[in-house]
């Protein structure tokens, strides 16, 4: 299994900066790395609850934190964070972290068809348990279906004709894997542009298939919720998208952003980890409490018009 790095691990603790005997969680705990870190700060006294949706990627963070009796971890998926703290029987936390990012692991290892560099089957969800594949969706919607997911979600050039060679290609045979969809691509897209819109083609249905923005909005709702007054919330974004709804939260009375612009990776790190350089990290402090329809209808309304996997 590749390793992974941890995006802007040291912004991350400085910002939020745990005190010893507090409650952290870290909702997208990935291999552990941010959760070791967070852990290490509030000590025994304090507990780090990480949160990781990937049933087989949770092996690896069980491995990571098998020696860290402050850490409590979970298999599940981030908007779930207030279930998990009332079985924990805990009430607030005081420090929170979202890390929206794709893994080493999803990419090069999970064999899911997250990249375009290898011929694995066309699934492309974080939890494969749940929901359907990729290819499910591919081999039956309508060519305008196709076209809006990929005009919304990867601002996707001539969607249309993608979404017309996809159906004229399915006619023939039924989408399986990433390369059936690669030469579809190559059909369409010459040179640069093949290049430039292929990544941008495999986002848009990733995020689709996961419904990561709706995830990012509930999730982010859920997480201020169970923050204290006082406690601080940090959010690291790799696209526009994301980073849109996590930038509205600053329109809200009841929190307030700690630095005035995202704090990005320096070049350092992105030499080290190439995957950190589109990285964006907000930290918000939570004033008081907020009105939870408020904060909900002000993040949804990015989202509404959105293609949804969930209801197909």
């Amino acid at each position: 299994m590749s390793a992974h790095k941890s995006v802007q691990l040291e912004h991350v603790v400085d910002y939020l900066s745990p005190l010893e005997g507090e409650i952290v969680v870290d909702a997208t705990a990935g291999e552990g790395g941010h959760t070791k870190a967070l852990a290490e700060r509030v000590g025994g006294t304090g507990v780090v609850i990480a949160l990781e949706k990937d049933p087989i990627y949770f092996h690896k963070l069980e491995e990571t934190v098998r020696n860290y009796k402050n850490v409590r971890i979970f298999n599940c998926n981030y908007i779930e964070i207030s279930k998990v703290l009332k079985r924990l029987g805990i009430e607030k936390a005081g420090r929170i972290l979202f890390d929206f990012g794709l893994s080493a692991f999803h990419i090069e290892d999970s064999g899911r068809g997250f990249s375009f560099k290898r011929e694995e089957p066309l699934d492309m969800r974080f939890n494969p348990e749940t929901g359907k594949p990729l290819s499910y969706y591919i081999n039956r919607m309508s060519p305008k279906e196709i076209a809006e997911i990929l005009v919304k979600y990867g601002e996707v050039k001539y969607a249309s004709k993608v979404a017309q060679g996809i159906v004229a290609r399915r006619k023939k045979s039924k989408f399986e894997t990433t390369h059936d969809l690669n030469d579809v691509i190559a059909e369409i897209f010459k040179g640069p542009l093949y290049k430039n819109e292929l990544p941008k083609i495999y986002m848009a249905f990733r995020i689709f298939v996961n419904d990561e923005l709706r995830h990012v909005v509930k999730g982010a709702v859920e997480g201020i919720k169970i923050l204290k007054p006082g406690g601080k919330i940090a959010f690291i974004s790799y696209h526009s998208l994301e980073d849109r709804i996590i930038k509205r939260l600053k329109t809200l009375s009841c929190i307030t952003p700690l630095t005035r612009k995202p704090i990005e990776p320096d070049t350092q790190e992105v030499e080290m980890n190439p995957r950190a350089r589109s990285s964006k990290l907000r930290v918000y402090v939570k004033k008081e409490e907020c009105d939870e329809e408020e904060l909900l209808n002000c993040l949804s309304a990015l989202t509404s018009s959105f293609p949804c996997s969930v209801h197909k």
